[in-house]
Formats: C-alpha cells, sequence, structure tokens
C-alpha cells in the first residue's frame, strides 16, 4: 500500500462515550488512504466487542496505552504518547475530548515534536443551557491557544464556536456501512404505522413531548393502528412508562431496553417514520441513521437536521409539538407522499458515507 497525504497520529477511542465504534469505522477507511502514515493510539478497553478486531482486519496500525481514558496518572499518559510521537514523528495529532487534546499538547511539547493539533467536537455539555454556554468559552479558548484546526459535525456545532473563525471545518460523522447495505422499502398499506426514536431517557431529549404527540395524534384521528418504539435507556426512562399509562396509549409505546448495532438496524427497518424531539443534537445519528436507510425522518432543526434535510423534500422540520402533531396527522394518512420523501431520502444520504468524508478529511490534512 502506497502511503498518500501527511502522517497523522489519530486518537480511536473514548471509552465510556459512546463514540468509540465511529472512531473504528473512520481508522479503517483512513488507513486505505494513508497507508503506513496512519497510527492509532487507543485505550485498552474496548468499548464495543470486535474493535480490535476490527481495526487488525483492516491492517490499521494501533499502539494500546493502558488507561488512555480514564482521567488519571496524567503525567504517565503525556510520557507514553510523546514516546510515540518521537518514534511515529507525525504531521497531524487527531484528537476527540478535552482529555486527549490536553495530553496531545504536553506530549508535543515533551518530544520536541512540531506537529499539528486537529480537535473533533463531540460534546461540550450542550444539553445543559447554563454549562454550554461556559464550556463553549473554555473549550473555545483552549481550541484557540491549541489547536490548528477544529472540526465540527453540524452546522449548528459550528455557529456556536464561529469566534474560532478559518480554524473551523465541517465534516458529517460516517454511517454504519450495514446502514447502507441493510435497506429496504418501507411499506404501508395494511401495515402497522410505527414511528421510532432512538435515544437515552434523559433531559433534553424531550421523548415524553413525543409520547404526548402520539397520544394526540390518536386522539384527534381516531387511529389506534400506530406504534411509537422508543429503544434507550437513562434517568427518565420509567416516568415515560407512566406517561404512556397515563395518556392511555401504553399498549401503543414499545420500550426495548438498550440496543446493539444489529438491533437498532432491525427497529428501524421495521418502522416507517423516524421522530427527533430533542432539544440538541450537535450531529445526530438519530438523524443520519434512518436517513441512510431510507426512513421518513421528522426532526427539530437539530444537529445535521438543518444540513442534510430540505422540509417537504427528503424529510420534515417541525419546531413545537403542535407542529409535529399536525406533521403526523397529515403524513401518516399518505402512503404515497412518504414513500417518495423516503425514497429521496435515500437518494440524498450519501454524503454519510465515510469514504467520501474521509477523502475531504485528508484533503483538509494536506492543507494544514
Amino acid at each position: 500500500m502506497k502511503p498518500k497525504g501527511k502522517r497523522l497520529l489519530y486518537f480511536a477511542s473514548c471509552y465510556g462515550s459512546g463514540l468509540a465504534t465511529l472512531f473504528t469505522d473512520q481508522a479503517c477507511v483512513l488507513r486505505e488512504t494513508l497507508g503506513e502514515n496512519l497510527l492509532c493510539v487507543t485505550d485498552h478497553r474496548e468499548q464495543f466487542p470486535g474493535s480490535f478486531t476490527r481495526l487488525q482486519s483492516s491492517a490499521v496500525p494501533v499502539r494500546v496505552i493502558h488507561g488512555l481514558d480514564t482521567h488519571a496518572h496524567f503525567n504517565a499518559l503525556v510520557a507514553g504518547v510523546a514516546a510515540i510521537m518521537a518514534e511515529f514523528r507525525p504531521d497531524v495529532v487527531q484528537v476527540m475530548t478535552n482529555w486527549q487534546l490536553a495530553i496531545a499538547a504536553m506530549a508535543r511539547r515533551k518530544a520536541r515534536h512540531d506537529c499539528r493539533i486537529v480537535y473533533w467536537v463531540h460534546g461540550y455539555r450542550h444539553n445543559h443551557p447554563m454549562k454550554s454556554l461556559i464550556a463553549t468559552a473554555l473549550i473555545g479558548a483552549t481550541l484557540a491557544l491549541v489547536a490548528d484546526k477544529v472540526v465540527v459535525s453540524s452546522s449548528c456545532v459550528k455557529r456556536r464556536f464561529r469566534f474560532l473563525g478559518k480554524k473551523l471545518h465541517l465534516l458529517f460523522l460516517g454511517a454504519d456501512p450495514p446502514f447502507y447495505d441493510g435497506y429496504r422499502p418501507i411499506e404501508f398499506d395494511g401495515k402497522t404505522k410505527r414511528l421510532i426514536f432512538a435515544g437515552q431517557f434523559r433531559e433534553g431529549k424531550n421523548q415524553d413531548k413525543l409520547i404526548e404527540a402520539v397520544a394526540e395524534y390518536c386522539r384527534r384521528t381516531n387511529d389506534r393502528n400506530v406504534e411509537l418504539l422508543l429503544p434507550g435507556d437513562g434517568p427518565l426512562l420509567g416516568a415515560c412508562r407512566q406517561l404512556s399509562e397515563r395518556l392511555g396509549i401504553a399498549d401503543k409505546v414499545v420500550f426495548p431496553g438498550l440496543l446493539n448495532r444489529e438491533e437498532i438496524l432491525g427497529a428501524y427497518l421495521r418502522a416507517q417514520v423516524t421522530v427527533v424531539p430533542s432539544n440538541y443534537e450537535t450531529f445526530g445519528h438519530c438523524i443520519e441513521e434512518p436517513l441512510v436507510l431510507g426512513r421518513v425522518v421528522l426532526s427539530r432543526r437539530v444537529g445535521c437536521a438543518e444540513d442534510c434535510i430540505v422540509d417537504g423534500e427528503n424529510g420534515f422540520l417541525f419546531e413545537s409539538q403542535e407542529d409535529l402533531v399536525k406533521l403526523l396527522v397529515r403524513i401518516l394518512s399518505d402512503p404515497a407522499k412518504c414513500r417518495a420523501v423516503a425514497e429521496r431520502a435515500r437518494a440524498s444520504a450519501s454524503c454519510f458515507r465515510w469514504e467520501r468524508i474521509c477523502e475531504d478529511y485528508v484533503a483538509m490534512l494536506n492543507d494544514l
């Protein structure tokens, strides 16, 4: 494999955040382009079984650092990363968290190695309005001083960090290959109308508002041939169960718990419509994945929704709970419209392929 592009040291783990699968997917695709110019560092723990096997099967070179993602033994971790820098001599270091940024910045100094640092924003306490303002200011100030490029995955996050100016670069996150390969068209005629929202049950995700909207839809239309699937777990799960019972639709709301990737893929394929009622998403796999699978997506203007959904064409955008109820009344009675929108959603989803994203990513690295 002939290497292309700059030498990249890539932090491919983030134990406990739910992002490790994404980093594994990107690293495997980057290997095809960068060849020997790519080296990954990871924590010793696999967040999801098979991640290390996938890296190995794609011939991705990996250095395992014990406790990399544990916020302890900072000096020892800096020394370990500095040693790798001194040996590998990267042109660019890609980090994903504030912890990794601090380690990389200090390791660069310790190794006395001049390299660029790229930071990919995945969160900044965005579900807590006051905390997010403080976090944005602190993270932004640090990035202004330390990072050479800051990658964001949606226009809403780009606006939040707009004070970083030309350092910002917009790149989507990729979808798992099975979400492209597993596609099959939606079916409506004679079928239960199934809605889905996959997310943690916590403040800001608004499963309660979605349950209320479905109950109101049933009241206004007298249509009981509908089912709402809410995969996930979290502190508000019990309250949402109780709400569905109080509203008289407990038999219409399914709480399957936390699903693995294969199970969530199957759940999306059984549904025709995905609803995203969140207050905020930095990117939103709950938006991306159903678009890739050719489902009808109804979303608030959060995450990548405003970047990739044209309202009424390949999905629908809504602002309030009342807007959502009116949308459900309108589209669930129009199977032909839903099929057309779903087909356009599928056709528009090539922007989420890792191959396309990584091509842009490598071009960005080469411009540093």
